[in-house]
């Protein structure tokens, strides 16, 4: 506890019983209330909810209402009895003839605490304002913004329905953003993380764990255990076997590639686990979070609640196919840029069945497949670059923006789970991809823009790169693509463009969480991408797809969309309509 320090504020006589007044001391104003029964109570003069003054409020039974939004406060300790955020209480004594205030400062560590508690009870209200004032006051504490963002992902996983949600994902992206954002510049692209954690979450109940289970010492064993519960859907048999493993010490080395398998074995809801998978233990690490139990058992709960959408009719085809393939001896053989230009055109243009034969022909010739997931991840890049407008504006199809976006998502996560335990395994997440950019192929338009427009170089005159983030800020697609497509051109798409597109992302280019996730997500492999490939000739529609997807204006009210299928569904008994399916 630290030392009083009284600081007279005015005279005994000065402040009559019901009397209330303000005074200026070190780095705050203290609003200073003498009761009818004569009792002094001190409290900060700023209402934590919107910072107007509170003197000048109605005082009852020592419960002081602010005049500005009925917030109520309990003058003894500064709890709100009405509202949300407590404001700080001040010691008060009478003392020679003065009233003074111990205007020592708050114990650090206390405050941390009670700002992290704070924040818990934001996120589990969505009460937005809330979040970001009291990740404001925590930076302003000192408190790391890694810090705060771990605070966010462990919510996630002790209170998502099914398993880890975009929060984790989101998160991940965040954490790499984090560096250009010092200070309270960082308040922004952490309220995005956690808004989208806090808006799926809200007064849901905590998730309880179910016991740890003995794994013994054979790491093998236990693996081949969690595969199957996984597999059989046992949910509390999986999470008690990761509980029961990392308390034996198992840790990453071992949990990572286990999890590969289960996130190759089936393609599971739209892609989700696997691109989960690729940012959760870096991300862990990164936070602290290491071998946190809470948050690895939400991880595989998700993997378990997935959908595994390849024992479904429309995928039943590729999982026979996957299990009855040859097992080809993985080679390493290169393309030529013309042979990679022509496996894009194959993919994006060919029935399914005619590239998997292709690829499994690649496979069989020593290819890379390196240069196959290459391929994947640019020619779902063209389908995102190709999607068509008006299919996001029909109310009548559930396909949209979003969806535009997930093949190419899923490719990297793919591609970087193949680089980062190749095997036949993680090589099954190959032919996933291919049908996912399949099914996708009815919602671009037609004609597909040009391939050789894009494939081209040639001189131009450089606009500025603030021409390309204009564009995008007031959603002009034409503007924004010209500027990006002028750049590309003279090969000079460099730190300052992307630094741009980075910025705009934590920007409020979209209203709903999910969509904010979404563009954070999508930005990100498109540059990541862009940058990977220099080698590649047809890299450039990684960087157009990815500013066309920013520029453009998305339908995020669902609205029209769900009364329009409740009636199919309801009235006529008919399936909701996807293009995509």
């Amino acid at each position: 506890m630290s030392t009083p320090v009284w600081q007279p504020v005015c005279a005994v006589d000065e402040l009559a019983p019901g009397d209330q007044q303000a005074f200026s001391v070190k780095d705050d104003t203290v609003a200073v209330f003498r009761l009818e029964d004569g009792s002094l109570h001190a409290v900060s003069n700023v209402c934590p909810h919107e910072g107007y003054p509170l003197v000048g409020g109605d005082v009852k039974d020592c419960v002081l209402t602010c005049a500005w939004h009925n917030f109520k406060f309990d003058l003894r300790d500064g709890s709100c009895v009405k509202g949300d955020e407590d404001v700080r209480s001040y010691a008060v004594r009478e003392n020679a003839g003065d009233i003074e205030i111990d205007v020592s400062p708050a114990p650090t560590e206390h405050a941390r605490t009670h700002g992290f508690a704070a924040l818990k009870d934001a996120l589990h209200e969505h009460a937005v304002g809330r979040m970001a004032r009291e990740t404001t006051r925590l930076l302003k504490l000192g408190v790391p913004p890694q810090e705060i963002l771990a605070a966010g992902v462990h919510f996630d996983a002790k209170h998502a329905e099914w398993g880890l949600s975009h929060a984790m994902a989101v998160s991940c992206d965040v954490l790499e953003l984090l560096p250009t954002y010092p200070g309270y510049e960082a308040v922004m692209p952490l309220l995005i993380a956690l808004d989208v954690t806090s808006e799926p979450n809200q007064r849901r109940p905590a998730r309880a764990l179910p016991p740890a289970v003995d794994v013994g010492r054979d790491q093998e064993l236990a693996a081949s255990n969690l595969l199957r519960a996984i597999e059989n859907e046992d949910a509390d048999l999986a999470q008690g076997i990761v509980r029961g493993a990392l308390r034996a010490g198992f840790g990453r080395t071992w949990l990572e590639p286990t999890l590969d398998v289960a996130c190759t074995a089936h393609f599971l809801d739209f892609g989700h686990s696997l691109i989960y998978q690729r940012k959760i233990f870096d991300t862990l690490e990164a936070l602290g979070l290491t071998d946190d139990e809470t948050v690895l058992c939400a991880h595989v709960f998700r993997i378990i609640n997935a959908t595994r959408e390849d024992t479904l009719p429309p995928m039943r085809g590729v999982a026979e196919h996957l299990n009855t393939r040859a097992t080809a001896k993985v080679g390493r053989r290169p393309l030529s840029a013309a042979q990679r230009e022509a496996l894009v055109e194959s993919m994006l243009d060919r029935k399914e069945k005619e590239t998997v034969v292709e690829l499994e022909r690649a496979l069989s010739d020593g290819v890379d497949p390196a240069e196959l997931f290459d391929a994947l991840i640019i020619a779902t890049a063209w389908r995102l670059w190709s999607f068509d407008e008006a299919v996001d504006a029909d109310a009548g199809l559930q396909d949209n923006w979003l969806f535009a976006t997930h093949p190419m998502t899923f490719a990297a996560a793919a591609r970087q789970t193949w680089e980062k335990n190749p095997g036949q395994q993680t090589l099954r997440s190959l032919f996933y991809g291919l049908h996912f950019l399949a099914r996708s192929r009815r919602i671009e338009t037609t004609p597909r823009r040009p391939l050789a427009t894009l494939a081209s170089g040639g001189a131009s005159e450089q606009p500025p790169v603030a021409t390309m983030a204009k564009a995008i800020a007031t959603k002009n697609p034409a503007a924004a693509i010209g500027a990006a497509a002028a750049l590309l051109n003279d090969d000079r798409f460099d730190g300052d463009a992307r630094t741009a597109l980075d910025q705009l992302v934590v920007a409020d280019l979209a209203v709903r969480p999910i969509f904010a996730a979404h563009i954070i997500k999508t930005t990100r492999v498109g540059l990541d991408e862009y940058a990977r490939l220099a080698e590649h000739p047809m890299r450039r529609v990684l960087v157009l797809a990815t500013v066309r997807f920013l520029a453009e204006r998305y339908h995020e009210r669902p609205l029209a969309g769900a009364s329009h299928d409740a009636v199919r569904l309801v009235a006529h008994g008919r399936l909701p309509k996807r293009l995509s399916s």
